[in-house]
């Protein structure tokens, strides 16, 4: 069972973050789509109109395709009624061969910025920890994508009042902290902060502080928040399927099952909730 976490304090705002598929540049499947979400919504202040919701849950907790069928269809119905406040969606995607392309250009670029960091064949170190290089183009990547959705995570932050703009993301794969301190470095050490910094710079006002975090940190009260065990969390693990089945196809999906994902992706945009960035050509590291 799922429960709503509100996800906000006194001074800060949260959006949480999810991708598909898995966080690691496919080098078999060049023309496949890798998508990164964010969901925002005031329910994640003003909670949502139906709290009852034990059936929710992640894709990849489904055990069966019925048991698939029947959370988006009824997640689906809760979206066409309204329970989640003010529900925005911003969405990223590029094929896989242009996130390999971009991601090494990107890794060239960050190997001159961060001490300690060395691309030795298909290895990138970083300090004590190694990773494969497909890893690594991949986490550069979800890092640029954050940097390209911050400017909405600014207009959120302001809207609330809150000083600081969080997006909560997940673990990328990994139990232990070294992806988090890689992330870190990329996004504190390389010439990715100057596009943190300009995320705000068309805004009077500016946030304290616009970044990431992992759910693992956040506390609230003195506990740990798990993501996989929010309601907003398996949201967003919805909506980052659907919008990943919208740009791939029948792939290898019951026809059913896509055409329920893909109808949720058209009646967000609709309703004018969802947004998105395809990127598609070479971008600059700096």
């Amino acid at each position: 069972m799922t429960h709503w976490q509100k996800y906000a304090d006194e001074n800060t705002y949260y959006v949480l973050v999810d991708s598909k598929p898995e966080e690691v540049v496919d080098v078999d499947n060049p023309n496949k789509v890798f998508c990164t979400a964010y969901v925002d919504t005031a329910s994640c202040i003003l909670g949502v109109k139906n709290a009852n919701l034990p059936w929710l849950k992640q894709y990849k907790d489904c055990k069966t395709l019925d048991e698939s069928i029947q959370v988006i269809d009824k997640l689906t119905n809760e979206i066409t009624n309204g329970n989640f406040h003010q529900l925005k969606v911003f969405t990223m995607s590029a094929k896989f061969s242009t996130i390999d392309r971009n991601g090494h250009e990107f890794l060239l670029g960050a190997e001159k910025e961060i001490s300690g960091l060395v691309i030795e064949g298909n290895q990138v170190k970083y300090n004590k920890h190694k990773f494969n290089i497909h890893k690594a183009k991949m986490l550069i990547w979800y890092n640029f994508c954050l940097c390209n959705m911050a400017t909405s995570l600014v207009d959120s932050t302001l809207k609330w009042h809150k000083r600081r703009g969080v997006f909560l993301i997940d673990r990328l794969g990994d139990s232990d902290k070294r992806v988090q301190k890689f992330m870190k470095a990329i996004m504190f050490e390389t010439s990715l902060q100057e596009l943190w910094k300009r995320c705000a710079e068309n805004h009077e006002k500016k946030p304290d502080w616009i970044g990431f975090e992992f759910p693992a940190q956040h506390n609230v009260d003195g506990a740990v928040i798990p993501a996989q065990n929010s309601m907003q969390g398996s949201l967003v693990d919805w909506i980052v399927l659907a919008a990943y089945a919208t740009h791939n196809g029948q792939e290898n999906r019951d026809p059913e099952f896509q055409g329920k994902l893909i109808k949720l992706v058209e009646f967000l945009k609709e309703q004018g909730a969802i947004n998105g960035i395809h990127i598609t050509g070479d971008m600059r590291w700096a």
